[in-house]
């Protein structure tokens, strides 16, 4: 909800492998379990002033897992809905435990409503990253008939 984290950078690498000794795992806090965990897979640009070219983000809806349980998730990339071809950039596989500090305001949060986050970047690439992450690579906030036929095909 309120954090922004990266995993190393494997560069030359079409299906990276992450070393035991590298960054790969994070705790991330989320105080709404009807928050969704974004992810997204970036290809890295070893230039300093170069963007990251997106491959493709994925939203997991965490609501749907058990407190407390490991599982081992898959999930296929996809730039987004506004891909007309809806064409599979890739696969990303991951482990995740969710732990609940207290599973009785689990129960309350959703009529608290949503709270409003900000997130800092130092970087204009990163900040790239981050609405890309959220939003995928086309505002899908303006209407439009573009955007509703794309909201169409992706289901």
């Amino acid at each position: 909800e309120d954090s922004i984290v990266s995993s190393d950078i494997i560069y030359d690498s079409l299906s990276p492998r992450f070393m035991p000794w590298s960054r790969r795992a994070f705790i991330i806090n989320i105080a709404d379990p009807t928050s969704p965990l974004l992810l997204s897979v970036l290809d890295s640009d070893s230039m300093l002033f170069n963007d990251h070219d997106p491959i493709g983000r994925v939203s997991i809806s965490i609501s749907k897992f058990s407190a407390n349980t490991k599982y081992i998730l898959h999930y296929d990339l996809y730039k987004g809905p506004e891909d007309p071809a809806r064409e599979k950039k890739g696969t990303i596989t991951i482990r995740l435990v969710l732990e609940w500090n207290n599973t009785k305001d689990l129960f309350f949060t959703p009529f608290h409503g949503l709270t409003k986050f900000h997130v800092n970047v130092q970087e204009k690439k990163n900040y790239k990253v981050a609405k890309y992450t959220v939003e995928g690579s086309r505002d899908m906030k303006i209407y439009s008939l573009d955007t509703i036929k794309m909201y169409n095909d992706e289901l």
